[in-house]
């Protein structure tokens, strides 16, 4: 099968918060996420449409979600909310997402969040073919993260769907300094697709983030440009570079932005987050498009 270039499309992004009325409220119960979730990307709230996902294999504490945009990859995210504290989210697929797409076992996937997160601000950044839940910590100058969607890659590969979140290992856990990941805990993307019109066996692979910016910590306005300046994070699978996630490291120290605030980056817009495990680290600024991710 050819190689096929995949000519990136722009999907309007929906910002979802805490902070809107009639929001739903992020809590520590059972199935508390899994109710966040299903009210934005499904049902949608006040004058916020939902994104038309969908869900299956749903109780009152679980659920996958999944995209019906027609370019969708097809794979979905299981979001297992009948625990307290953790949340165990991982990727599936197959018929009726029956097929787990984790690595090693369940446990890596755990995306936690501690009682006191409850009573701080979300996010969900959203698009028809991928999400980022963001969850503000205590301190208010860092977050936690959630990712699953597809990501835009050069070719068109329906293994391009990648799951990350900042929190596996403990409920306080965020990025280590200069990476894009936490306690070796790698971000997961589904092995390509393109060599076998996507029927290959699916399976999951580890993937390293890369990007120009990745442990800098520049002034901010830049000296030179007056301005920030940001490079996508690239997942690479073993030596290939796969695609570009819809985050951004900035080269700058963006300490003085307020968490989730917006800036604009030359003509587009992006919102401010910290990833940082400690302290809010000047060289964990990264930024989340708020006009379009391209996919």
């Amino acid at each position: 099968m050819p190689l096929v270039p995949n000519t990136p499309k722009q999907y309007p992004v929906t910002v979802f918060s805490s902070l809107d009325e009639n929001a739903p409220k992020l809590t520590a119960e059972k199935g508390s996420l899994k109710t966040v979730l299903k009210a934005c990307l499904i049902n949608g709230y006040g004058d916020k449409a939902g994104l038309n996902w969908q869900v299956a294999d749903e109780t009152a504490e679980r659920a996958v979600f999944y995209s019906t945009d027609p370019d969708a990859h097809g794979h979905g995210l299981m979001v297992d909310n009948s625990g307290v504290g953790y949340v165990n989210t991982y990727m599936v697929g197959g018929e009726r997402f029956a097929e787990y797409l984790g690595y090693e076992s369940r446990g890596y996937n755990n995306f936690g969040y501690n009682n006191r997160l409850c009573f701080s601000q979300w996010r969900l950044i959203a698009t028809a073919r991928a999400f980022c839940f963001l969850v503000m910590s205590a301190e208010k100058q860092k977050s936690q993260m959630l990712f699953f969607g597809d990501i835009s890659g050069s070719y068109k590969d329906t293994g391009n769907t990648a799951y990350l979140n900042t929190s596996y290992g403990s409920q306080s856990s965020y990025f280590d300094d200069g990476n894009f990941y936490q306690q070796n805990k790698m971000p997961l993307i589904i092995r390509s697709q393109w060599q076998n019109d996507g029927n290959a066996p699916l399976a999951v692979k580890t993937a390293t983030p890369m990007s120009a910016f990745l442990s800098l910590a520049l002034s901010y306005p830049d000296a030179v440009y007056n301005d920030a300046s940001a490079g996508a994070v690239v997942l690479v699978d073993n030596t290939t570079p796969r695609g570009a996630l819809p985050i951004f490291a900035c080269a700058n120290n963006l300490n003085s932005i307020a968490e989730f605030d917006a800036l604009a980056v030359g003509a587009r817009r992006f919102m401010k987050v910290n990833f940082t495990d400690g302290n809010a680290d000047a060289k964990n600024n990264f930024l989340l498009p708020l006009d379009y991710w391209a996919i």
